[in-house]
């Protein structure tokens, strides 16, 4: 959930200005199990979500953050992957990315028998696989908070690299931001990656410079909150 800074996160923008992004994740998640295909007498790969997919190739799987971590990881095995989420898709808050970042991870301690991916590497690898292989409209924010979690800072460099600080606020002060904030579901999904391609043109340049000076002077507020005890 970004406070502040939002779309300034797009390359088209990043690339040119950077990027500065203020925000949190919250205590909802994606759950994904995955292990070996054990049945020899039926499809090659079983992936079970809202759906039911059951294909011998991982090309031929529809679900596409299900897709592009295994070819991603070049998936040899035939693998049977279930995905339980606590929100529903197309919500507005990053749960495709939290998707991706979720299987690449799960895949890691798969294939190695353990974590072997940082924080970092891993919302590099979801960038990656959304941004590049399945072409997806949208900006870095989702796969590095979906990676880091926590109340955060995002200083994104033109070249794409980020720096992920934390944000040194007393456990009072976020007592009080949480008390505050009220999420609403309206009962529709938003289209994000159309939404996205909509206002990713240097049209909305100037706006975004706008965003990304309000993002400054957010972080400087929660900053500003250390030293007023």
């Amino acid at each position: 959930m970004s406070l502040a800074g939002g779309s300034s996160d797009y390359k088209s923008f990043y690339s040119r200005h950077g990027s500065l992004l203020v925000g949190f994740t919250i205590n909802r998640y994606v759950y994904v199990a995955l292990k070996k295909n054990e049945d020899i007498f039926g499809p090659k790969h079983r992936i079970a979500y809202s759906n039911i997919e059951l294909v011998d190739s991982i090309d031929a799987i529809q679900n596409p953050g299900v897709r592009g971590p295994l070819q991603y990881f070049n998936v040899q095995d035939g693998v049977s992957i279930h995905i339980v989420s606590d929100l529903p898709k197309q919500a507005g808050i990053g749960s495709s990315s939290a998707l991706c970042v979720a299987l690449c991870k799960a895949i890691d301690i798969y294939q190695n028998g353990r974590e072997t991916l940082s924080k970092k590497e891993l919302a590099k690898i979801a960038i990656h696989i959304e941004r590049d292989m399945l072409e997806e409209k949208g900006g870095l924010q989702d796969q590095i908070w979906s990676s880091y979690g926590g109340p955060n800072s995002i200083e994104i460099e033109k070249d794409g690299n980020f720096k992920v600080r934390p944000l040194h606020v007393s456990e009072e002060f976020l007592e009080q931001l949480r008390d505050r904030i009220i999420f609403a579901h309206i009962g529709n999904g938003r289209p994000s990656f159309s939404l996205a391609a909509a206002h990713d043109n240097d049209s909305s340049i100037s706006i975004k410079q706008q965003i990304k000076r309000l993002s400054e002077l957010t972080l400087q507020a929660f900053e500003s909150e250390i030293y007023q005890k």
